[in-house]
């Protein structure tokens, strides 16, 4: 893991399936902090970027419909070096209806 600052301001993941955008979300993950699913709906991404955290909590639907498929909170990591947390939840409802968030934790250090 490293404390440097990523661009993700280019980062374009549109036109991924779904199986390739989350693969893309775990390289990132393994790059500048974790990725973790949750089951096979749910996943979360941490960005080590700053001493600012950001948490965005967002469906899997929302982020891959923004123009450059990316979750929400992308830009504020580049532009302003915060960190960020961010549950990608499947489905229409921002709560996961199992296991919930308390076993988001960072992989072994």
């Amino acid at each position: 893991m490293t404390s440097t600052i990523p661009d993700l301001l280019d980062l374009d993941l549109s036109d991924l399936s779904e199986e390739e955008w989350l693969a893309r979300l775990d390289a990132l993950g393994e790059e500048h902090g974790f990725f973790e699913r949750m089951g096979r709906e749910h996943a979360a991404l941490f960005i080590d970027a700053g001493k600012k955290l950001l948490v965005a909590f967002e469906t899997m639907e929302a982020a891959r419909s923004a123009p450059s498929s990316a979750p929400l909170g992308f830009d504020h990591v580049t532009r302003n070096g915060w960190s960020l947390l961010a549950p990608v939840l499947a489905g229409g409802d921002l709560v996961p209806r199992s296991g919930g968030l308390g076993h988001l934790r960072p992989a072994d250090r």
